[in-house]
């Protein structure tokens, strides 16, 4: 008789058990289906926020050209003679509107790579140092106007490397146009080094630096708000937001070293 009030006790104590463990699974089943639902809504969000955020970057574009010439055609003084004061004034508006430009097709090349329809379908070997130098040639104007130099290191012991080569100029133009809009006097360097199975190429500058708190979220999109650019025109807070994405689809990587008052230098990888 003993025995059978220990089986019955073990038994009400495994259907207990059971009954706790269906009452789990039914609540896991629930929050499944309501995780699911979530997820949907943030689809739907995300995809309202893409066509929102292409459909307004396209649309601008014939505006600001309409308006960029109207400016230029008063700025001639083909429609009358203008004081001094009236041309810096439209010289002020035309920066701000070629700016606005410069933004929307930021954001129309940030929003392709987000959504996957920039992803480079003409990579070819290449010869990356052919390519920096190139670069190179066509931005040393641009840094001499601000008192800088250019210069390079190129490892001679690189192979071809397998890019979209205009995708890789545009990320070596936005680090070289961040290094000499944050560098006062000195040089900007361009490197590149051969390690293992990749080539790490880095473009250094002796600038102000990056605070230790900026860091973690240098590569966000508009994480500082707009920059400055070399020339002194304002950036779009999307340059170094769309070179990690470039880099991430070569199947690299991309990241900064900086200490205050000792300049920054970036690095990116590229598989060989």
């Amino acid at each position: 008789m003993e025995k059978t009030k220990k089986e019955q006790m073990a038994l009400a104590g495994i259907s207990d058990r059971v009954e706790k463990v269906r009452q789990l699974a039914s609540y896991l089943d629930d929050l499944s289906d309501e995780l699911e639902r979530a997820q949907q809504e943030v689809e739907r969000i995300m995809d309202e926020k893409s066509f929102f955020v292409s459909m307004a970057a396209h649309e601008l574009k014939a505006p600001l050209a309409v308006i960029k010439e109207g400016i230029n055609v008063v700025l001639q003084q083909k429609v009358g003679v203008l004081t001094n004061k009236q041309k810096r004034f439209l010289g002020m508006a035309k920066q701000s509107v070629e700016r606005l430009g410069r933004m929307s097709l930021s954001l129309l090349n940030y929003q392709k790579l987000v959504e996957g329809k920039s992803k480079s379908k003409r990579k070819k070997k290449s010869d990356l140092n052919k390519t920096i130098g190139k670069v190179i040639d066509n931005m040393r104007k641009v840094a001499n106007k601000e008192g800088l130099g250019l210069e390079k290191k190129l490892d001679n012991r690189l192979p071809d490397v397998k890019i979209d080569r205009d995708q890789i100029i545009q990320v070596l133009v936005n680090l070289v146009n961040n290094a000499i809009a944050h560098t006062k006097k000195g040089c900007v360097y361009i490197t590149t080094e051969k390690r293992g199975k990749k080539v790490v190429v880095a473009v250094k500058d002796s600038g102000k630096g990056i605070r230790r708190k900026d860091l973690p979220k240098i590569f966000k999109p508009f994480a500082g708000g707009p920059t400055k650019a070399a020339g002194g025109r304002k950036g779009t807070g999307l340059g170094l937001a769309i070179c990690k994405m470039i880099v991430k689809g070569h199947g690299g990587e991309i990241w900064v070293e900086s200490e205050r008052g000792k300049g920054s230098t970036f690095f990116f990888s590229l598989p060989l």
